[in-house]
């Protein structure tokens, strides 16, 4: 018998849970000008630049228009599309724990915020901007925190999607423009951090002040009676 005419029965690997799969980009006829270059063809658009010299600008200019990544879970048909594919990865993550669930989640450091247990924030920019705009003074008095408040600063600075395929010229550019790009993420997140530390600091001092002072106020009737 001819063993290399066998058929194999090797199991085929499963899949990755926790990778997802990729999001298809939208499929969208192309509008050029008569120099050859890119143009948006929203009669609306109030963008200051409207022709691109590469189709990669020119799709991500029309996916602020499109919104073409819409989750398709029930419940969501009314929300708008997200701008870019990792939006809609981040939402149907946290929202649908889908792609391996959501992150390790970062909690209000201040014991009285509602946020200090159970629902805390995914993101470390997320947290930043709550303790700024709700313990500013470092107090220690209970916040009323919205629900939507992880949604702070969708508007920042957000992980690009990977360019289309190109010429070798514009892969290069790309990726120079990206490198620079992390390089100041980077920066930004680790002084995101060093201020986060440091405000976590000065409130664990606020709290053990507040201790202290509780401690000797409980103690003055025993000594009174002594």
């Amino acid at each position: 018998m001819d063993v290399a005419n066998l058929p194999s029965h090797e199991p085929e690997a499963p899949s990755s849970p926790g990778r997802s799969k990729p999001i298809p980009k939208p499929d969208r006829e192309v509008t050029k000008g008569p120099n050859g270059r890119f143009v948006c063809a929203y009669e609306n658009c109030t963008e200051d630049v409207r022709e691109f010299g590469r189709k990669c600008e020119w799709s991500k200019h029309m996916d602020k228009h499109d919104r073409p990544y819409k989750c398709p879970a029930e419940g969501c048909e009314k929300l708008p599309g997200f701008t870019y594919s990792g939006g809609l990865l981040r939402h149907e993550r946290e929202v649908h724990n889908k792609h391996g669930g959501p992150r390790k989640q970062l909690n209000c450091p201040h014991i009285n915020c509602k946020r200090h247990t159970g629902k805390g924030f995914s993101r470390q920019e997320n947290l930043n901007e709550h303790l700024r705009r709700v313990h500013t003074d470092a107090g220690l008095q209970d916040a009323e925190v919205t629900e939507d408040e992880e949604d702070t600063k969708t508007g920042g600075k957000r992980k690009r999607a990977a360019p289309t395929r190109g010429s070798g010229d514009d892969l290069r550019e790309e990726m120079k423009r990206l490198k620079a790009e992390n390089e100041e993420l980077r920066r930004q997140s680790e002084a995101q951090t060093a201020q986060t530390n440091e405000m976590m600091r000065q409130i664990q001092q606020l709290q053990q002040a507040q201790l202290q002072s509780q401690l000797q106020h409980a103690r003055m009737p025993q000594a009174s009676m002594l």
